[in-house]
């Protein structure tokens, strides 16, 4: 319960499950989306139905790749997540990062990129229309002072838009999340 009462498991990730992560809720509240991953198993988009206890894996990718943070489109037929791959081994680090559209009514669910990798897309959010995904950008290879700034792309990849102009060691614009009447965007 959101005072904190009433704390029950919904879902046990146990070995061969590493990460059970970013869980988004549906918008008529019944389902979770969330992600898992780890080791050399494959990465997942998964929904929990809270009130049957079901568990649907909709999207599959083998490692080093992953998902991150999905977020459901206002209607709850499409969820936009983040995509990363990764090097693998001992000193993995992260190759490329994208951000995709996953159809939940397509007949076989599958991952479509909305962003080239070479853009480091990360952290999407829908906005309270359905229209743009609002989303940011970080260098990877520059951690501490590469330039990071939020951009909006349509559902279908088009319209691609800058927000923000922040050059290298400026601020960096992350985490963008839209306000709730769609008018301005939190980050």
């Amino acid at each position: 319960d959101a005072d904190g009462a009433n704390a029950r498991r919904v879902f046990d990730c146990v070995a061969p499950c590493f990460v059970a992560d970013n869980p988004a809720w549906s918008p008529d509240g019944r389902t979770l989306a969330f992600v898992t991953w780890g080791g050399s198993n494959p990465a997942t988009l998964s929904l929990l139905d809270l009130e049957a206890g079901a568990i649907t894996t909709i999207v599959t990718e083998q490692n080093p790749s992953g998902f991150l943070r999905p977020r459901w489109s206002p209607d709850g037929r499409r969820i936009v997540l983040e995509h990363q791959t990764w090097t693998g081994g001992a000193d993995e680090q992260i190759v490329d990062s994208t951000i995709g559209i996953v159809d939940l009514d397509a007949k076989t669910p599958a991952f479509t990129p909305l962003t080239t990798p070479e853009m480091w897309a990360t952290y999407p959010d829908w906005h309270p229309t359905g229209d743009l995904i609002v989303f940011s950008t970080r260098p990877w290879r520059e951690l501490d002072d590469g330039p990071s700034n939020l951009y909006t792309i349509t559902p279908d990849g088009a319209g691609l838009a800058a927000l923000t102009d922040f050059g290298p060691g400026e601020t960096r614009a992350v985490q963008p999340t839209w306000l709730p009447d769609g008018s301005g965007v939190i980050f």
